[in-house]
This record gives structure tokens, C-alpha cells and sequence, in this order.
């Protein structure tokens, strides 16, 4: 039942029974209508000398000062008649830390609230709220709060709801929509994973609530201040025991017991205290431990788990990241780690997926046809061979035919490289963008985006620009070849807009990288979400570092593709004076 308030008139006049609207209850005689009573309020020991409170009350409310403890104790088989009478009788103390408060506790049928409760609604000019029974309150700094409890010991847990219900909150065994605020021990079980996942509730330390305790004869306390919260909000590893394994390098080591100390978890040399053991190498640890057991309310996971918790900055569901002993094998989000995607490989013609069937196809017949040619040239041992046995039968005319065939041939695959290392090397600035920057800028995530604006434009700056461009130009390229055109042109008409979008990439190159090494130090979310990106099939495991090296690569490769593509360019084709005139542009 919510507390309601008692205004004056309904506590100075006599107010009879409505029989045919309320019915007697033994069981619970709460008041459902506080207008239906007639109140009294009982001050008890030290607070009979509090003139605010006697002033307070005065003129408003009928009162009773009982100074003797004894004379409370008698009391109190009174007040449990006269709530039979819907008669209400509300004792008034100055503490609740003293002896008679607890025996008020103790007794049922009992209500009781602070005289700072009371001044409070003086200062405010509102009622006196009606307390539930049998649950005394204090003050109403939590009036608004609905609280769950995650993995709080027994021992504590009515001490913290007793807590919660002076200050005028709720308490809900189990997490649902209304819960407000969660209370972790320890981020473990499910109702954390609950609260977590749903992303409504605060999840925050002890330490907050017995902050609100303390509180409690502040007026001008807020429980609910933005930087209050964010100093009691639970860590990721909020009183978790972590033991490492498979970790070789002791400066890897000594960073991750710091930053697991950093964001609220212990490290202990035993497993047995383990509530997590996080695996570097799973099958040395099989090796190592081949009958190991996990302990009940234990988990072994893949080091990936770690990383996912400091970047979610809360615990990641174990289940995604547990190690299978039983069978050898572990639960990871990328279990092929060792597969490299051939579209970010490097600027090699590599096997493109995007290729289609009859691009494949006609290089592959012209891959042959080169290899044929090749072993029939004059510097062949197959030649040469041919040559002593039927020297006689070849022309010269023949062999010039073929040395052509074959220059248009290696012109051919020189363009094919540029069209696939383009498409690689688009398909790498997207992975960037799709992966690092758009991921690091939401700010939609429970703790606020990864990045600042800021930082993320001194990371990545116009790395978006270069992406279109290149987009813009393989896509020319496919045209270009498809159709037999001329490769030059299609560089010599970008050459422009490439050494501008490329000169302030190049020119704050160092800055990036310094940028990128200084958030890696001083932002544990940033490093957490670069470890898990490592393992991404995608980025083929390779760091932010080196994927934004390519960039200041993608030019001077591009120069040496078109310096071989002149190499086999008939003087007399339209694209040899266009493939110079672009080599002298971007040059």
C-alpha cells in the first residue's frame, strides 16, 4: 500500500465509521482512506524537546508527548485496539538507530516515521504521509525508486531493504519493467544479465544506497544526480574473481590484472576462487588441466569476454564466450580466426568473391593462354628445345605475333589488378568506417558513445571522402574494362580530386596514429572495442594501426600499377599519352 497523506483537518476531527463502504479487517487494519479515520500522532523520547517539531505540529494536528519508555511499551496494546476503532495512532521519533525505535520495529500493527519527516513536510508545506505498516519511514528520498537486489548476501539483504523502505522506496524480489534502480553485490545471475540487456535501470554499487542513508537529514539531497549515479554506478566487473591463463608476455599480463582491477574485479592465483577463469589459449589449458571440473557458478570463457565487458562497460553474457572442455572446442564469436577476407588482404589480385563467373572464367583461360605463350618465347627451355628440332620450320613474323600477344596479355592482367586491388581496397574503407567509426560514434549506448566527435574526426578525419571517391572510381574501372575503354583517362579525370583528398590524410598521418596510442592508454572502452575488432574475420585480424597505413599506401601503388600498365602499352594506343599525362598529375 502507498503511503498517503494525512491532512490537517482529517487529523483535528472526529470522523466516523463508514460501514457500508469499509469492512473490519483483523488480518490488515491499514488505513485504505486516511479520511475515514481519526489520527493522532504519539512523539516519543528525545523528540519531545524538539520545538520545530512541537511548532510544526501545533494548530495542525492532534499530538501527545510520552517521554518514558515504559510508558510507550503501555502504550502500544492501545494503539493495536484502537486500530480496530479506526482510530490511528503515528509514533514519532527523532532516530532510528536508538532502542525504542527497534522495539517499535519489532511490534506489529506499529506505525512510525522521523520527526524529520514531519519538519520536512512543514518546510513544504504538504501532508504528512500515512507510513505502510510495520514499515517505519524516514524520508522520502526514494519515494520514486522501485529497487531490485542482485547477489546481495542474506545476512545484508534485509539490512538494505530496511534501508530502501526508510527512504521511502520499494523493493522487488525479481527484476521487471517498474524496477528503477538494481543494487549489485556483484554483477552476476540472471536478474543482472536481465536489467543489463533491457537497458531501463541503473545498476548501481551498495555504496549508493548507504550514501542515501546518509543522506537522509539532507533536504537539498538528490539520490538520483547525474554525477551522483555515475560515482555509484556499478563497473563492469563489479566484485568478480578473475584468474588468467594462456597469457605468455607478463606485460599483457600485469595490464590486464590492472585493468580488471580498474574496473571493479579482483584477480586471485587460485582458480577454486575463481568466478571467472579467461582463457588465452584453450587448448594449453586442456593440456594443462585435462580433468578440470568448473566450480558451481563458475565460467570458463574465451579472453573475448573480458574485452566485450569493458567495452559494454557491464558484464557480456557469458554464454556467447563459454569453453567447452567436455569437447575440445570453445563458444567465440569468430571462431575461424585464422581465415583472412581476401577483400582486405593487401593490394594483390587476390581470389575477389565479388568477381562473377565470367570474369573469373575468362581470366583463368587467359592466365593459360600467357603460361602457353610464355613457355613457346625464345628464353624458354621449351623453345629452345623446339627450336633444335624444328629451327628450320619458324618465322620470324611468328615470333613477333607472339611477343605482341603476349604485351597485350600482361596489359590485360595489370588492369585486372588495379580493378581488384580498388575493390579491395574499397571494401577495406568500408570495414573501416562500417566497424570502427560508425560503431565508436553511437550515441545510443547504455554509457554514451565510444568516441567524442571530436576524437573521432582527429581519428578517422576524411577517411568517408576517400571511401566515395574510390567507390566512385572502381566502379569506373569495372565500366572501363567491361567495355574496353581506356584506363588512363579514368585517372587522369580523379588525379584531381585524389591528391586533394589524400594531402590532409597524409598530412595529419602522425597525428592519427599518436591519437590512436593516446585513447589506447587513457580509454579502456576504445582499447577493449580495438581487442575485440582483432579477432573480426573481416578486418583478418589486423589492427586499427594497420588498416589506416593503407590509405597512405593505396597512391604509391597505385602509381606503380599504372607505371607497369604504360610498360605495356603500345605507343601508338590512345591510352599511352593518357597513362603519362596521369602518372605526371598524381606524381
Amino acid at each position: 500500500m502507498t503511503t498517503e497523506n494525512i491532512s490537517p483537518l482529517s487529523s483535528t476531527s472526529k470522523i466516523y465509521h463508514r460501514q457500508n463502504k469499509f469492512k473490519k479487517n483483523s488480518e490488515n487494519t491499514s488505513p485504505t482512506n486516511v479520511n475515514d479515520w481519526t489520527i493522532t500522532f504519539c512523539i516519543i523520547g528525545s523528540a519531545c524537546s524538539n520545538k520545530r517539531l512541537l511548532s510544526s505540529l501545533e494548530d495542525r494536528y492532534v499530538y501527545e508527548c510520552i517521554h518514558d519508555e515504559r510508558e510507550v511499551i503501555r502504550t502500544l496494546t492501545e494503539t493495536k485496539i484502537l486500530l480496530s476503532q479506526r482510530q490511528l495512532r503515528i509514533y514519532i521519533v527523532d532516530s532510528f538507530d536508538d532502542s525504542i525505535f527497534q522495539y517499535l520495529k519489532d511490534n506489529e500493527d506499529i506505525y512510525t516515521i522521523s520527526s524529520e519527516l514531519v519538519l520536512s513536510c512543514a518546510e513544504k508545506e504538504i501532508d504528512i504521509p500515512v507510513p505502510r505498516r510495520n514499515r517505519p519511514l524516514y524520508c522520502q528520498h526514494l519515494s520514486s525508486a522501485v529497487i531490485c537486489f542482485v547477489g546481495i548476501r542474506r545476512d545484508t539483504h534485509t539490512e538494505l531493504s530496511d534501508f530502501v523502505h526508510y527512504l521511502g522506496g520499494s523493493v522487488r524480489k525479481d527484476y521487471s519493467d517498474q524496477v528503477t534502480h538494481v543494487i549489485s553485490h556483484a554483477n552476476i545471475g540472471e536478474k543482472y544479465l536481465t536489467a543489463f540487456n533491457m537497458e531501463r535501470s541503473e545498476i548501481l554499487t551498495e555504496e549508493w544506497l548507504l550514501h542515501c542513508w546518509h543522506e537522509r537529514n539532507n533536504r537539498q539531497f538528490n539520490p538520483f544526480d547525474s554525477e551522483l549515479i555515475r560515482i555509484y554506478r556499478a563497473k563492469p566487473l563489479h566484485n568478480l574473481n578473475l584468474f588468467f591463463f594462456g597469457f605468455n608476455n607478463d606485460n599483457e599480463l600485469q595490464h590486464l590484472h590492472t585493468l580488471t582491477n580498474e574496473h571493479g574485479g579482483f584477480i586471485t592465483k587460485e582458480m577454486n576462487e575463481a568466478t571467472h577463469i579467461v582463457l588465452s589459449d584453450i587448448n594449453l589449458f586442456i593440456l594443462t588441466y585435462p580433468s578440470y571440473t568448473r566450480k558451481h557458478r563458475q565460467y570458463i570463457v574465451h579472453v573475448q569476454w573480458f574485452w566485450e565487458c569493458l567495452c559494454l562497460m557491464g558484464k557480456a553474457d557469458e554464454s556467447m564466450y563459454i569453453v567447452n572442455l567436455t569437447s575440445n572446442q570453445s563458444t567465440t564469436p569468430d571462431s575461424s580466426l585464422l581465415l583472412l577476407s581476401p577483400s582486405i588482404h593487401g593490394d594483390s589480385p587476390l581470389h575477389d568473391s565479388s568477381l562473377n563467373t565470367t570474369v573469373k572464367r575468362k581470366r583463368r583461360h587467359k592466365h593459360l593462354f600467357i603460361n602457353e605463350q610464355i613457355d613457346n618465347t625464345p628464353n624458354s627451355k621449351r623453345f629452345n628445345s623446339s627450336v633444335n628440332e624444328n629451327e628450320n620450320l619458324l618465322d620470324d613474323n611468328i615470333v613477333i605475333e607472339k611477343q605482341q600477344n603476349i604485351k597485350k596479355d600482361n596489359k590485360y592482367l595489370i588492369e585486372m589488378e588495379l580493378r581488384e586491388t580498388e575493390r579491395n581496397y574499397v571494401t577495406m574503407l568500408s570495414n573501416i568506417i562500417r566497424i570502427f567509426k560508425t560503431e565508436m560514434e553511437k550515441d545510443d549506448r547504455r554509457n554514451g558513445p565510444i568516441l567524442t566527435k571530436v576524437e573521432s574526426t582527429q581519428i578517422f578525419g576524411n577517411i568517408e571522402e576517400i571511401y566515395h571517391l574510390h567507390l566512385s572510381i572502381a566502379e569506373q574501372l569495372d565500366r572501363a574494362i567491361n567495355e574496353d575503354k581506356c584506363i588512363g583517362s579514368i585517372c587522369l579525370t580523379n588525379s584531381v580530386d585524389l591528391l586533394r583528398v589524400y594531402q590532409p590524410y597524409t598530412k595529419f598521418y602522425d597525428k592519427t596514429i599518436e591519437a590512436i596510442h593516446t585513447l589506447e592508454k587513457t580509454n579502456s572502452r576504445f582499447y577493449a572495442y580495438l581487442k575485440i575488432c582483432e579477432h573480426k574475420i573481416e578486418l583478418g585480424k589486423q589492427h586499427l594501426v594497420d588498416l589506416m597505413i593503407r590509405s597512405i599506401q593505396r597512391l604509391p601503388s597505385i602509381l606503380l600499377l599504372l607505371e607497369r600498365l604504360l610498360k605495356y602499352t603500345s605507343i601508338t594506343h590512345i591510352d599511352y599519352q593518357l597513362l603519362i599525362d596521369s602518372l605526371d598529375k598524381l606524381r
